[in-house]
């Protein structure tokens, strides 16, 4: 695959290629190296979600993805994210399904690798993600959360639950 900018950014369709006007041509090789950096800057939400499902996520209808948003993947999975129906996320964000050093000798030691996590994230429906959380591997958000800002959520939050801090922590029920 391979992006073309053109122009200035006026038009962005991604399919087998992104093609987006500039003011002058540049070519690239379209890696998901390139597209996560295209995810953090680009101002159109359509574009976003397309690279976020190329990526290998799954997105709900009515689903905000927001800019600045970090992806810690790993191709071991089938799908790294998924996000439900009328999820927000604000800027900042860092979703990381694999916690795995490079290519480190902890990662291949027998005596570390039980601190390796690598899963799935799943947000439910509705739910509310803050600005400049982390989401760890693995967990799982209920349907009508909401995650203040700045947490970072190591384990997985219920249904219609407030949840805040460092690590996060479930402060009550919300009535709906």
């Amino acid at each position: 695959m391979r992006i073309t900018l053109l122009g200035r950014i006026i038009n962005c369709v991604i399919e087998k290629c992104i093609y987006i006007k500039h003011l002058f041509f540049v070519t690239f090789s379209l890696n998901s190296m390139h597209l996560k950096n295209i995810l953090k800057v680009t101002p159109y939400q359509d574009i976003r979600k397309k690279i976020w499902i190329k990526l290998g996520n799954k997105i709900g209808e009515r689903a905000y993805i927001n800019n600045s948003i970090n992806l810690i993947d790993t191709p071991d999975l089938e799908v790294n994210v998924i996000l439900g129906n009328g999820v927000a996320t604000a800027p900042g964000i860092t979703f990381i399904t694999c916690s795995a050093p490079n290519d480190s000798i902890i990662r291949t030691s027998e005596k570390t690798k039980r601190y390796i996590k690598t899963g799935t994230i799943e947000i439910g429906d509705d739910t509310w993600i803050g600005a400049n959380c982390v989401i760890q591997p693995g967990v799982k958000i209920g349907k009508c959360c909401i995650i203040g800002s700045m947490s970072n959520v190591t384990k997985d939050i219920p249904d219609y639950s407030l949840a805040y801090g460092n690590p996060a922590k479930i402060v009550r029920k919300i009535e709906l």
